[in-house]
């Protein structure tokens, strides 16, 4: 395995006894020598570097080391100064054309988030780091909180190191957090020693992999005798490295999914895939590939693939400007890795993770995060853990390091981040078979059947119960985030699996059968209730999707729905400043026509899930919450083109119930509303006399069955 990176930090340049430079400052991008200096620019060369080196400012908001100007990447990339070229690697290009500043600030203060003691620079150094900020964020004074946030293009240190290592794990490690261990029936595992898989012996303790197939496949190994040289030559790259990274960690055992679940195996395969959860939270750690596009990229610093370098400049002979390393969770965020459904609940099944990317390697627990780039100090609050976590694409236990798995809290709180974070962030993610859609994602919904959670073919619901009174909660309501979703046919068209395409799921739920009466209904016409159906999974955990009804029958007011084209050009034109700031604006698409009164209705923005003609004859199905007047939700349905009995799902409007014609911001949880006069005008603002308005007065009670 290659050796660790060097160490981020300016520094006096370091001597062998031969007085050449050390092997690891050699490795250094970018490297000027003394009689190179000249080549600096006279801007960088009036920086204050070795006041810079000394003691790190003192403040939150640092000080300023130079005024550069309005940013040029071009420039900055193309000239002879070696720390403008560095300048151009740390700086994002959304600053481009911006007056930015060079700031200089302290690193426990910028990074860490909090001054280290005194007691812990004895190992645990404070030094100064640069980034360049807006002239505006350095006014303002929030230049560090942005960066305390997210270094994700990386800054300079100008100071003593702080180097990190992956041996030292914080003292207040919890087990039941950062530790996996339990049985997984039939699982099999690579002994690292012949690079084949075997059974795994009783009480095996084993590394996991999680990366991304790609066109590499694993051949099979079932057939004649290899030598282990034989085998890994014929194993993609990240195989083979996966193999060598556990044999250095002292660990003999290392799952990989494509060589110990047999794929032609349909029963293996299907025990296995439902078992996911247990795979990954009981394994000792998991390695994360998260370079490259596919198996055959490897491990960087593992092998033949090496890592890109740390940008290096000498800027005033003994002080050196090294580039520090981008945050893990920013290369994580711009990964093929962290694009693939299936690695979603690798990740968060995980309890301990190390992460490789194309700069360094990370360790990723659910108490605390290491990089090879940074050392932090050993105790860390509670409010730094979950501001240190909250950058990792959500793979995390949401609340201070807890897992769902292991740590009890409220119902609430698991049931919001199921449909708010993990359902949101796994629908964004790419499949390659649609027929995975419920398999990447079914062992996240088994960690959660502790706490009363079901699914029906993807859309959970649970029991509330309030005195006496019982009730489920479904949330039926949820809609894309973009237009133009692809149908997946195998699922059904009202539950999320039946589409590709991200979800948002803020709507109110609807309660059953307070609100409308649901039921899961046979071809043959058959049918059960919701409620009786919920209370069978209860005591069939393991019960399959394959074996639920895909028809879904809905007793609900339903309501004929009148869709129009609409663009909102001049409303936009004359926004507010705020709302622009804010990011809000009138959507043009779909609308769905809702008369409130006569000369008056709602232009209602239409979230459709495929195109459709504004002929076409649209129902809607009203989710009314009963807690709320304010807002409903209208399922939008056409008939079935095979069974003209039954309708498919195409959309949802979101119903405001503001009096104003206002905007809404991208994700905003309240949609925008536009209200028009009978010539089809804007108006500013209509009268509400608390009637109902008339096209929820024409409603019906209806029973439509939806495949």
């Amino acid at each position: 395995m290659e050796s660790s990176m060097p160490s981020g930090g300016a520094r006096k340049r370091e001597m062998t006894e031969e007085g050449d430079m050390s092997p690891a400052s050699k490795r250094l991008l970018l490297s000027v020598s003394d009689e190179d200096l000249p080549a600096v620019c006279n801007r960088c060369r009036e920086i204050q570097w070795e006041d810079l080196a000394g003691i790190p400012p003192a403040t939150r908001t640092g000080r300023k080391a130079a005024d550069l100007g309005l940013v040029d990447h071009n420039a900055l990339r193309q000239s002879s100064c070696p720390v403008c070229r560095l300048l151009a690697e740390v700086t994002p290009q959304r600053l481009h054309g911006q007056h930015c500043r060079l700031v200089a600030l302290s690193s426990s203060l910028a990074i860490l988030g909090r001054r280290v003691g005194l007691d812990e620079r004895v190992d645990y150094s404070d030094c100064t780091v640069l980034f360049p900020v807006p002239e505006a964020k350095f006014a303002d004074k929030t230049a560090s909180q942005r960066i305390q946030r997210d270094w994700s293009n990386g800054g300079f240190w100008v100071g003593p190191a702080l180097v990190g290592g992956l041996r030292d794990a914080p003292p207040q490690h919890v087990r039941a957090r950062c530790w996996g261990s339990g049985e997984v029936e039939g699982l099999r595992v690579i002994d690292c020693h012949t690079r084949r898989p075997v059974e795994a012996p009783a009480t095996c303790r084993y590394v996991a992999l999680s990366y991304v197939w790609g066109k590499p496949m694993v051949p099979d190994l079932d057939g004649e005798y290899m030598s282990s040289a034989q085998v890994g030559a014929i194993l993609p790259r990240v195989v083979n490295d996966a193999i060598d990274v556990t044999l250095a960690l002292g660990e003999r055992y290392l799952w990989v999914d494509q060589m110990c679940i047999d794929q032609n195996d349909d029963d293996m395969k299907a025990s296995q895939i439902a078992q996911m959860d247990k795979i990954y939270a009981h394994a000792y750690l998991t390695i994360i590939a998260a370079a490259g596009q596919d198996a055959s990229y490897g491990l960087p610093g593992v092998g033949d693939k090496t890592r890109r370098p740390q940008g290096h400049a000498n800027v005033a002979g003994s002080v050196d400007m090294i580039q520090i390393s981008p945050h893990t969770s920013a290369e994580l965020d711009g990964s093929r890795w962290a694009r693939r459904g299936w690695t979603y609940q690798e990740g968060y099944m995980s309890h301990r993770r190390l992460i490789f990317t194309d700069h360094q390697v990370s360790y990723l627990c659910n108490t605390a995060h290491q990089a090879e780039a940074i050392r932090k100090p050993k105790r860390l609050s509670r409010a730094e853990l979950i501001g240190g976590k909250s950058r990792f694409l959500d793979i995390m236990p949401t609340v201070a390091g807890r897992s769902v798995t292991y740590i009890a809290f409220r119902r609430g709180d698991v049931w919001d981040d199921l449909k708010r974070k993990h359902l949101a962030n796994y629908t964004r993610r790419h499949l390659t078979d649609d027929d995975d859609s419920l398999n990447a994602i079914l062992g996240l919904f088994r960690t959660l059947q502790p706490k009363g959670i079901r699914h029906v073919h993807g859309i959970p619901l649970h029991m509330l119960q309030k005195g006496e009174r019982s009730w489920l909660e479904f949330p039926l309501a949820w809609h894309h985030e973009a237009q133009g979703a692809r149908r997946r046919h195998r699922f059904p068209s009202w539950s999320w699996s039946g589409w590709e395409g991200g979800v948002r799921m803020d709507e109110s739920d609807i309660c059953v059968p307070n609100d409308c009466e649901v039921g899961l209904a046979e071809r043959d016409g058959r049918a059960v209730s919701l409620q009786d159906w919920y209370e069978r999974a209860l005591q069939y955990p393991d019960m399959s999707s394959e074996n639920t009804p895909r028809l879904l029958r809905v007793t609900a007011l339903a309501v004929h729905v009148k869709c129009v084209w609409k663009s909102w050009t001049k409303l936009n034109e004359n926004l507010s400043r705020m709302s622009r700031l804010a990011g809000m604006s009138f959507a043009d698409g779909v609308h769905a026509v809702l008369p409130i009164r006569e000369g008056v209705a709602q232009m209602a923005y239409a979230s459709m899930d495929e195109d459709i003609s504004l002929d076409a004859e649209v129902f809607g199905i009203v989710l009314r919450p009963p807690w709320s007047s304010r807002k409903n939700a209208i399922l939008l349905l056409k008939q079935d083109a095979q069974q003209t009995q039954h309708y498919q799902r195409i959309g949802l409007v979101r119903v405001s119930g503001f009096a104003k014609t206002r905007p809404a911001a991208v994700g905003d949880s309240d949609p925008q509303t536009v209200y028009v006069n009978g010539d089809g005008l804007p108006l500013d603002e209509v009268e509400q006399d608390g009637e109902v308005p008339i096209w929820l007065e024409e409603a019906v009670e209806t029973t439509l069955t939806i495949s």
